[in-house]
């Protein structure tokens, strides 16, 4: 705060207060201007600048002669002047091999260095020296910038609890003065200051600092001024008041009630335990969950079988502070192995329920951690009395489980539920799951031909088979029997078996096969006869068949279209040649 403020007489006292304890700490009077600082300059003059009147740096010395004898060593004499352009001199050294002086103020009479010092802008020289090395004059100039006021950020009152920390900022005005360095004090024990945030460094209220930004922590419950003075001139300073509260008393578990979970048989889902307040002013509660009564390892939930202790943090409130890991010994629990139910597991049918000749296989899974191994059987009647000696044939098909012990249950023998079940249902036989051989021998014969078909070795569970004959590939013009040459496609149908439904009109490109043709047997022997005035034809004998044939005659070749053969009657008419054509169903034609 400015020292324009008004204060009430309780800060007045403790402003008053705070200016003594300052006082006291630094032995600086209230009001007291420190030392000016100053900046100093050497200019030196080397043997080759030396000369009766020279300028550097302003700083002019005049001598009264400069010799360089034949030595080669510069001497000098007096009298003469040394004078600056700003700031005083505040010493002069002339070193050479040997001199003397009659000046006041210098001295080094019969030695090898002449010195001067004091505070003034003008020195004179009346003496000489030989040998001359060098010569420094050192100037003192006066570059302070004085301070006109310091600030303290914030300067409003302040209200904290023990061990709470505010900080504090001073600003020196101008910001460029040549002494930036400030005390800082606390007027009460109340308040501690320190020069990091962690309050592990206190700030020595004897000594100045450039460390503009402190913290003050409050230590007890009280009143207190914190300040801050300038080092440059102590009459300039900025305080805040600070009122450290009386500290709130901490919970403890006996201002709570402590009440276990209701159930405490492990189900998958998170326990609950409750700790309410049974003291009015407490801050609201978080219940946590620990696997050690020393409450150093939390846990996310109080879920999985084991013994689960208790501990609460409690934000502040209107009567009580905050705390964290309140605990009683008495505030725990223990959850323990539940006894595993239908409910505790997710069931499967398989997916593929038709008969393919695999065993089907179910899937139980449970549905919380801490499960033992499971292990599926399969039955053939609901109450699961009848294990199946295995899952292929088509039927109905109940499942159970055994269950060793885990982490979160017991073991558990034949749990199951109504719905734990599936059937398994027959599949439409196909071409690809029988056997075809056509008729070994595939020559006309007048018997009937027999296909194969049969299921493969591979195949249980067909019912019978009956194989069919068609004249057209897509068996839709069945024939009784394979017996006339010709091409004959063949088809099943198969009765209901144990693993197969029944199914008509089965075939496959493949399931065909072509009776043939056999040759005949026919006699025609050469007529030559003497003339008796009677035609005469060529005789035929057809001796295979016996019957069934047809006989055309002609005189050419591919003119076979006569029912009898051609005849000759006179010498004259003959010889002729005569064809004839045999054909037979079932048989090779005849020419």
């Amino acid at each position: 705060m400015s020292l324009k403020r008004k204060y009430d007489r309780k800060v007045i006292s403790y402003v008053l207060a705070l200016v003594m304890v300052f006082s006291t700490l630094t032995g600086i009077a209230p009001g007291t201007s420190m030392a000016v600082y100053a900046a100093e300059t050497t200019v030196t003059f080397s043997p080759d600048e030396l000369d009766e009147s020279v300028t550097k740096n302003g700083v002019t010395m005049t001598l009264g002669a400069v010799d360089k004898p034949e030595t080669q060593t510069y001497v000098i004499f007096g009298p003469g002047t040394f004078t600056t352009e700003s700031g005083k001199f505040s010493s002069i050294t002339i070193s050479g091999e040997f001199g003397e002086v009659f000046e006041e103020g210098w001295s080094g009479t019969d030695t090898d260095t002449l010195s001067w010092t004091g505070d003034s802008n003008s020195v004179t020289f009346d003496g000489w020296c030989h040998g001359v090395s060098s010569i420094v004059c050192t100037v003192v100039t006066d570059d302070n910038i004085p301070v006109t006021g310091i600030t303290l950020a914030p300067n409003t009152d302040q209200t904290i609890d023990v061990d709470e920390v505010v900080s504090f900022t001073a600003t020196v005005e101008p910001n460029d003065a040549t002494d930036q360095t400030v005390f800082w004090a606390s007027s009460d024990t109340s308040v501690k200051l320190y020069f990091d945030a962690e309050c592990n460094s206190p700030v020595p209220e004897d000594v100045a600092t450039s460390t503009l930004m402190v913290y003050a922590k409050g230590v007890s419950a009280g009143d207190a001024i914190v300040g801050v003075f300038s080092h440059a001139d102590g009459s300039l300073y900025d305080v805040c008041d600070i009122t450290v509260n009386t500290p709130k008393p901490a919970p403890t578990a006996a201002d709570f009630t402590f009440v276990k979970p209701e159930n405490l048989i492990y189900d998958g889902n998170a326990k609950s335990a409750t700790v309410a307040s049974n003291t009015a002013g407490l801050g609201t509660t978080i219940v946590r969950y620990y696997d050690d009564d020393t409450l150093s390892n939390e846990l996310v939930s109080a879920t999985d079988v084991g013994t689960y202790y208790v501990g609460i943090d409690v934000a502040e409130g209107d009567v009580y502070a905050a705390a964290t890991k309140i605990h009683n010994a008495d505030w725990k629990f223990e959850i323990t192995e539940a006894d595993p139910v239908a409910a505790d597991f997710n069931f499967a049918a398989p997916e593929n329920l038709i008969y393919d000749g695999n065993a089907k296989v179910a899937t139980v899974t449970a549905k919380n951690d801490g499960m033992g191994d499971i292990s599926l059987k399969y039955y053939t009647d609901a109450a699961r009395e009848t294990e199946a000696a295995s899952v292929i044939a088509p039927g109905t098909y109940y499942v159970a489980i055994d269950v060793t012990a885990g982490t979160n249950y017991n073991a558990a023998t034949k749990i199951f539920a109504d719905g734990w079940k599936f059937d398994i249902t027959k599949t439409s036989p196909e071409a690809t799951d029988f056997d075809y051989i056509a008729p070994a021998d595939l020559a006309y014969n007048g018997s009937a031909k027999t296909a194969t078909v049969a299921p493969k070795s591979t195949v249980t569970g067909m019912g019978n088979v009956e194989v069919k004959y068609y004249s057209d590939a897509a068996c839709e013009n069945e024939v009784a029997s394979a017996i006339n040459a010709g091409t004959y496609y063949v088809g099943i149908n198969v009765t209901e078996g144990d693993s197969y439904a029944s199914a008509e009109k089965i075939h496959d490109a493949s399931w065909t096969f072509t009776v043939t043709t056999i040759p005949m047997t026919v006699v025609a022997p050469d007529v030559n006869v003497p003339y008796d005035g009677d035609p005469h034809g060529i005789n035929v004998t057809v001796t295979t068949p016996a019957s069934g044939y047809t006989i055309k005659y002609g005189e050419s070749e591919d003119a076979c279209t006569l029912d009898a053969s051609p005849t000759i009657t006179d010498v004259a008419d003959g010889p002729i040649n005569v064809f004839y054509k045999v054909t037979a169903d079932n048989y090779d034609d005849y020419t």
